[in-house]
């Protein structure tokens, strides 16, 4: 798989209601009050690249790099679990992606899954989905190596915040817990093409969840969004992973300015890391 620069156009749509939807690079639309003025003013100043030349902010790179997965796979029908929704904006972009046909893939459907913790964020998520018909279900929990439950952090406002997540200690909510081999039996995934991963430090955790399905090769893409330096993803999931995943991707998080197959991109906080069955190559 090389990866490469895919260019697209955003489609002329029309919102679910006549006020309250903005229009989103793909076509489809995420409800205006999900994001506070102070988050979207916060998040345009922490990812301004400190240099006077044009550089790519790590939303574009993940975006190129679920878009070469998209052209990547060879199937009618692309299936993702999107673990750590937030405001369910990957699955909203596969949506869009494919029932938009933004590139020559040849997928012509998807289904997703996306889970939550956070009540607010999943009740967004659930609304983007049902008011825009997108072939997805919302779950409201969180994802790690066990069934059952776990405290969650939901402490911060739900506009200006989507760094919520699983705190045994401080967790001021008690939501379900799913592993992912759970997930997929249970809403019926046979097979997930993409993994879409942003659990704020569950990472790890979430894919032993997916062991027999890892084993049974029924997980073809991993994309991890990591964190923190400390818990070092990059080493221990390509280890968990191995030897059946290449690496595909790996900027590690704070890198500052690094260069990617893309060009240029400025990663102040986050890292990525993208790894692919080998079977598929």
């Amino acid at each position: 798989m090389q990866l490469r620069t895919l260019k697209t156009l955003t489609p002329d749509t029309t919102p679910p209601d006549p006020e309250g939807w903005q229009r989103l690079w793909h076509g489809f639309f995420q409800l205006e009050h999900v994001r506070s003025p102070e988050q979207r003013q916060q998040t345009a100043l922490a990812h301004t690249p400190p240099v006077d030349r044009e550089v790519l902010n790590m939303r574009d790179v993940e975006t190129q790099l679920l878009l070469n997965m998209v052209l990547d796979i060879r199937k009618q029908e692309i299936t993702m679990f999107e673990l750590g929704a937030g405001r369910g904006d990957w699955c909203l972009t596969l949506a869009g992606v494919i029932e938009h046909r933004l590139i020559p893939c040849m997928a012509r459907s998807y289904r997703c899954l996306a889970i939550e913790g956070e009540p607010t964020h999943y009740e967004w998520t659930r609304t983007h989905f049902e008011k825009q018909h997108v072939n997805a279900v919302a779950v409201h929990g969180a994802v790690t190596a066990h069934d059952g439950s776990v405290r969650f952090d939901a402490t911060t406002d739900p506009a200006s915040h989507y760094g919520q997540a699983i705190d045994e200690r401080r967790g001021n909510l008690t939501v379900p817990a799913y592993t992912v081999d759970t997930l997929m039996a249970e809403h019926g995934f046979e097979h997930v093409d993409i993994v879409h991963l942003d659990v704020q430090g569950e990472e790890y955790n979430a894919l032993v969840g997916a062991e027999r399905a890892l084993a049974e090769n029924r997980i073809d893409y991993v994309l991890v969004a990591s964190h923190d330096r400390e818990m070092d993803f990059h080493e221990t999931i390509p280890a968990l992973l191995a030897p059946d995943f290449d690496i595909l991707f790996d900027v590690r998080p704070k890198a500052g300015i690094a260069n990617t197959v893309f060009g240029e991109a400025f990663f102040p906080s986050h890292g990525l890391l993208v790894l692919k069955r080998k079977a598929l190559a």
